[in-house]
């Protein structure tokens, strides 16, 4: 199956490389929603079953999204797709992060830095997923808010408010937590 890179009037002749086949966009896109997922579950297996699972659902919905959304649309399923394995396991993270193995930390300083990330990754599943989405690009990932306007499909003034709401709820959210 081909992906047009751009829409073309039907009075235009098309050329083949002016579309792409589902293997490279699988190719092109795979490791980063991986490392996407891994970020909010920090597990590997859990974040390649995932990804899977992401994958599975592009390739039977890939004739209904248009290539310029193809990135947004993953990002967006990635997202959905974590939170449900959540929802489904009843749990957040049951393994620590190799950094959090390394032996010249202090068993005190391993459990809170587990702490720390398990409140994390609570809070960006319940966050919107764009919400979520824009934090782990920008914070996390370190794209620009140009590379989250493509990758999102919204325009550079709205990733800056949307990083704004975000940011606002991830804190409000993160002070509820932190009174209990």
């Amino acid at each position: 199956m081909y992906f047009s890179k751009k829409s073309y009037p039907l009075n235009n002749i098309i050329s083949k490389e002016n579309f792409y086949t589902f293997d490279e966009i699988y190719k092109e896109n795979y490791s980063s929603i991986r490392n996407y997922i891994f970020k909010m579950c920090n597990n590997q297996s859990i974040s390649e079953e995932i990804t899977q699972d992401v994958f599975i659902k592009f390739y039977k919905y890939k004739h209904k999204i248009k290539y310029e959304k193809v990135k947004a649309w993953l990002y967006k399923v990635a997202h959905n797709e974590a939170v449900n394995y959540f929802k489904k396991n009843n749990k957040i993270n049951e393994h620590l992060n190799d950094s959090l193995q390394d032996t010249s930390n202090t068993p005190d300083r391993v459990i809170e830095e587990n702490h720390k990330r398990k409140i994390i990754q609570a809070i960006l599943i319940k966050l919107p997923p764009n919400q979520s989405t824009a934090i782990l690009l920008k914070d996390m990932e370190g794209y620009s808010y140009d590379e989250i306007s493509c990758i999102m499909g919204i325009s550079y003034n709205a990733v800056k408010s949307l990083l704004y709401r975000a940011r606002q709820n991830f804190i409000k959210y993160y002070e509820e937590v932190s009174n209990l």
